[in-house]
């Protein structure tokens, strides 16, 4: 059983409801909001109170976004221009 936080939810039940949230807005037409699925990147260890990273998982965190954001077209999309 997953641990619950100090309001009831757990870490899995707050990644569904985050990534819930941006598909819905993704829908609704906007196209400055990308996602990024990591289930699994964090576990409740990485969290210093149940919701919010510790700097292990803001480290995991950076790293996965440097991942995805290199040669992504998503930062074309920020700065309205092609990166290098």
């Amino acid at each position: 059983m997953a641990s619950v936080n100090a309001l009831g939810a757990t870490l899995p039940q707050l990644r569904d409801a985050v990534e819930r949230a941006t598909r819905d807005t993704l829908r609704g037409g906007d196209d400055r909001l990308a996602l990024l699925p990591r289930a699994g990147l964090l576990t409740p260890s990485h969290l210093v109170d149940g919701v919010h990273p510790g700097d292990e998982g803001h480290a995991l965190l950076a790293r996965a976004l440097a991942e995805n954001l290199t040669g992504n077209k998503f930062l074309g999309t920020i700065f309205g221009k092609a990166l290098d």
